[in-house]
């Protein structure tokens, strides 16, 4: 009888041994899984950027020594990076242009950056025109960026007078769902006058962004008689103006 008892106590001894060790197999397991995954709490300039993510900026950091440490991010459909940073796929560069978020010590200022937008399509190197929103519009404002080619929607809080010095341009105010408005010049010496618009009207729009403190100019909203510059467009009422 105490035979049997010690052969039972020696099968629960085992099964429980086996348990604890299998429990901390997938817990070893776990852990390299996720140790793997996980994105370093700092990366310094030079580092390898992961896979998917990209470069947005630099910010000074005692770790790094005398290199800079470098900001990174997984990109949204219209991005800011920094010239060093990784293209992730279907993504594509739409303009060259400068940001201080991406300045590091005696770096020049011109063309230290690039705006991406999303077409995806992986690899082409070309979209279908730009598909930047409202973000992309905040993130030029706030980088002071210019030559950047969008799309927005808003609505009309100020119809100003026409801007004729020079090629004539109709003048209006647009507020986007953020709040930060922007003047809109449409060149109509090449597109039609948009007939009837009004105060609270909404306008949606694809035109290059010029930056000013107000919070930006667009413009070219029209065709490109010469074909040279992707075209742009203001509709309004359903109807499309270039």
């Amino acid at each position: 009888m105490n035979r049997a008892i010690r052969i039972v106590l020696l099968c629960a001894l085992a099964f429980s041994v086996g348990t604890a060790s299998l429990a901390q197999r997938r817990a070893a397991n776990n852990a390299s899984r996720k140790a793997r995954t996980s994105i370093p709490q700092i990366l310094c300039e030079g580092d390898a950027i992961p896979k998917g993510y990209v470069l947005v900026g630099y910010k000074s950091s005692l770790k790094c020594g005398d290199k800079s440490q470098v900001v990174i991010k997984k990109p949204d459909k219209a991005e800011i990076v920094c010239s060093g940073s990784p293209i992730p796929d279907g993504y594509r560069i739409a303009n060259e242009l400068s940001s201080p978020d991406c300045l590091t010590k005696g770096s020049n200022s011109s063309s230290n950056a690039r705006s991406i937008v999303f077409d995806g399509v992986p690899g082409s190197g070309r979209g279908r025109g730009s598909q930047a929103g409202d973000s992309a519009i905040a993130r030029a404002f706030a980088s002071r960026a210019s030559g950047i080619q969008v799309q927005g929607e808003g609505t009309v809080i100020r119809v100003l007078t026409d801007d004729v010095n020079g090629p004539q341009h109709q003048r209006f105010i647009v507020q986007l769902a953020s709040g930060q408005t922007l003047l809109v010049s449409h060149n109509i010496d090449i597109a039609p006058r948009i007939g009837g618009l009004e105060e609270g009207d909404n306008v949606s729009f694809s035109g290059e962004y010029v930056w000013n403190a107000k919070g930006g100019v667009i413009h070219w909203t029209h065709h490109d008689p010469q074909g040279r510059h992707v075209a742009g467009w203001i509709k309004h009422n359903g109807k499309t103006f270039q």
